[in-house]
């Protein structure tokens, strides 16, 4: 339900305009409108998908949640969204293809190179005089009928919708089956025009907003020639295309992440990613550090640099980019971080350097370049001794001393942590409690815990077994049976999906990831403990009595008895999900 970065940049730039032109002040008391068909057009166009409690009071409820993400009333996010998006339009789906079924000679460059839509029915002459209503209707049926065309609704209502209905400010596609060729804007009225090398005489004139050819996600292959979209999926997608966002990420209940961390390092300068294994805590704290530094230094989302830019951003291999990244150890320490001696040869002898380490280098950087944004990334921060590491540090990383100068005790330099530096560290809780990290650390930085979200699998199913289900399932057994640090111990979503992205679709790759993965991880958790391990995976997989895993079931390409046990296993705690 959060924004995408796109979207949500776009209402902040509108509201702050709108309100410094004291527009906000008398039309955000207006109340918010209690149309569902409105409120729905708004929640399209913010690439939400709609409540499924179709009533006034959830999809007000989305608006206010919204609202709140924003930092506005929902009053004034109201105002800002009929400042943006005007009033509601329709969406359409108009065939570019000769026949009935669609598959024969296109028009589209007819279309495309004269900025129209069109449809045939050549044996009816202009409808401009044709009325939205039965009237109407029976106009072009009375037409077909004396043309000796069968006046059937399939043949009626393709020509009176795109007569009739169709307005300005409507967004058309014009599309070959579920293959959009041109999404396009109405800019005008509806015309008639048979004296041109275009085959079909009825047109609407449009201007494309996109000529790359992609597929709506939803729908038949077979479709009237002129089709309302209606399909939410559809919608979202259309305006996604419109807004130049990227492709909705499996994680998308988690989009909100980039803009918790924005807000957080707006505030306290770093934040700590916690959570348990497989939750994607260094995928956003990558991701985020890069589309904060795309947004910051570019003002454009990531993926839309060039390559030059983006080499600004991840370095190229002979210099470091505004993004970094270490990861801490137990023999990790203040010398790799901020400075200390290294040996190294000098005329044939081994001497002692003094050198910079990563975050010193780092903040070098940031104080010449004090308009670039710089940020760290710390890969598993806990498992580093960090009030040695970070030393003197953990004195002016504060968000109110950065600029402040210490004296660093073994080069005798001035060193200071600029303003144009953040720091975004992630941190496994099933290695370390957050609880225990140093007192001094945890005042100092922001926190953002990250849980299994068996969501994002959605209605994936490998051999008829439910991921999401399943996952759900696996992780109550956990809490149930593992102890009292059970809930820092689940398994992560993302041990379930593949390296795009996207959930497992083979179940062999699900076999490999429970065989590999996840069962040596549990079996950690329940070290020499085969009971518990039993409860939590079943006695299909679980030899207690033996203290052994049934590694057999997964060396048979079929695994056909893996899938009857994995099956059983997951039938069997239903209950505690329904």
């Amino acid at each position: 339900m959060i924004l995408d970065e796109i979207i949500y940049q776009r209402i902040r730039e509108n509201h702050e305009r709108m309100k410094k032109e004291g527009r906000l002040s008398s039309e955000a008391q207006s109340k918010m409108s209690d149309d569902l068909r409105y409120l729905r057009f708004h929640l399209i166009k913010l690439l939400q998908d709609t409540p499924q409690e179709n009533n006034k009071e959830s999809y007000i409820s989305l608006f206010e949640e919204i609202a709140q993400e924003l930092g506005i009333t929902p009053y004034e996010l109201m105002a800002t969204l009929d400042d943006i998006n005007g009033r509601p339009h329709r969406y359409w789906r108009i065939g570019t293809n000769r026949g009935q079924d669609g598959r024969g000679e296109s028009v589209w460059d007819h279309l495309r190179d004269g900025n129209y839509v069109a449809i045939g029915w050549t044996e009816l002459d202009d409808l401009s005089d044709i009325t939205h209503d039965e009237a109407g209707k029976e106009e072009i049926r009375d037409r077909l009928d004396d043309a000796g065309y069968d006046p059937t609704e399939g043949n009626v209502f393709p020509p009176f919708k795109f007569a009739t209905e169709i307005q300005k400010g409507d967004l058309v596609l014009a599309s070959k089956s579920l293959t959009v060729l041109g999404l396009g804007r109405v800019i005008g009225s509806y015309y008639y025009k048979n004296n041109d090398n275009c085959p079909w005489p009825h047109r609407i004139p449009v201007k494309w907003i996109s000529l790359k050819e992609w597929t709506l996600p939803r729908g038949n292959t077979l479709q009237p020639a002129v089709y309302e979209i209606k399909n939410v999926t559809n919608l979202i997608e259309i305006e996604r295309r419109i807004c130049n966002a990227p492709p909705t990420y499996p994680l998308k209940s988690h989009s909100k992440i980039i803009s918790r961390i924005k807000s957080i390092l707006g505030r306290k300068g770093q934040v700590i990613l916690y959570g348990p294994p497989g939750t994607g805590k260094t995928y956003w704290a990558e991701r985020a550090a890069f589309e904060l530094a795309a947004q910051s230094n570019f003002q454009i989302r990531f993926d839309q640099l060039s390559d030059d830019q983006r080499s600004l951003i991840t370095g190229d291999g002979e210099s470091f980019g505004a993004v970094r990244t270490c990861c801490f150890h137990p023999a990790y320490g203040y010398e790799d971080f901020i400075e200390g001696y290294r040996p190294e040869q000098a005329d044939g002898q081994m001497i002692f350097s003094l050198r910079d380490g990563v975050f010193k280098r780092l903040c070098k950087d940031a104080l010449d370049e004090p308009e670039t944004s710089f940020y760290l990334i710390i890969d598993e921060i806990n498992r580093g001794d960090i009030p040695r590491i970070f030393g003197e540090l953990m004195t002016i990383i504060e968000k109110d001393k950065r600029g402040k100068s210490i004296t660093l005790p073994t080069s005798r330099e001035q060193f200071k942590v600029p303003s144009n530096v953040s720091i975004i560290g992630t941190m496994n809780t099933a290695d370390r409690s957050i609880a225990l990290l140093d007192a001094a650390l945890r005042r100092r930085f922001g926190f953002i815990e990250l849980m299994p979200d068996q969501s994002v699998l959605g209605d994936a199913t490998v051999s008829g077994i439910n991921l999401g289900r399943w996952l759900e399932a696996l992780n109550l057994r956990i809490c149930e049976h593992v102890g009292k640090d059970a809930r820092n111990l689940q398994i992560g979503h993302s041990y379930l999906l593949k390296d795009d992205g996207t959930p497992i679709a083979d179940f062999s790759e699900f076999a490999r990831a429970l065989h590999e993965e996840i069962i040596p991880l549990l079996e950690e958790y329940c070290y020499e403990d085969y009971n518990t391990l039993e409860k939590i995976l079943g006695t299909g997989i679980v030899d207690a009595n033996d203290q052994k895993i049934r590694h057999e079931l997964f060396k048979f390409p079929d695994h056909e008895g893996l899938v009857n046990v994995i099956d059983l296993t997951s039938m069997d705690i239903s209950s505690e999900w329904k």
